[in-house]
């Protein structure tokens, strides 16, 4: 009799626990939207650019993902370059060598209609999409024109695609390898 009474007290609890969710009490690991982990690759339909995660790299007693980044562009020039990624809970940071700035790059907790602010580079990101599997978040500095950009990232891919709002391209996934 007591283990059925405990069985009850569980259920009811859990009945609370449900009804009180909305669409974000799914443990999600905010680390899936971006999946930096070592050998993983995505490809993307402009200037054939490529993103592989090479390494990781300490920056300010912190552990950073290196994640080179490659792009051909139709007359045979070549180009790369490193961007460093980290998460911290569902705060996805950057630190990108030609600034020399660590930004809070995405924040995965907050709801469509948040704005966050980077500081140190006057951008102001809003989340246009909040789905559970897509986050999409739209980046604009006020002081300067033709300067916005969204990016969409999809839960288990990673960036799916990069739009520039002023000049009207994307750059969007069109292969990828995860571990």
């Amino acid at each position: 009799m007591l283990n059925v009474k405990r069985l009850q007290f569980l259920l009811v609890i859990s009945m609370f626990l449900f009804i009180g969710c909305d669409d974000y009490c799914e443990l999600t690991d905010y680390e899936d939207y971006l999946p930096l982990k070592i050998g993983n690759k995505w490809t993307y339909s402009s200037l054939e650019t490529t993103w592989e995660v090479i390494g990781t790299k300490e920056i300010d007693g912190h552990s950073f993902y290196d994640v080179l980044i490659e792009y051909h562009d139709f007359n045979g020039y070549n180009s790369s370059y490193h961007s460093y990624y980290r998460f911290e809970d569902s705060k996805l940071f950057k630190y990108s060598e030609s600034d020399s700035l660590v930004i809070l790059f995405a924040d995965f907790s907050l709801k469509e209609g948040e704005v966050f602010h980077q500081i140190n580079t006057g951008f102001n990101v809003t989340v246009w999409s909040d789905n559970p599997n897509e986050f999409e978040f739209y980046y604009d500095h006020p002081e300067w024109a033709d300067e916005d950009y969204a990016i969409t990232f999809r839960i288990g891919v990673g960036i799916i695609s990069n739009c520039s709002i002023a000049w009207g391209g994307c750059d969007n996934l069109v292969e990828y390898d995860i571990n």
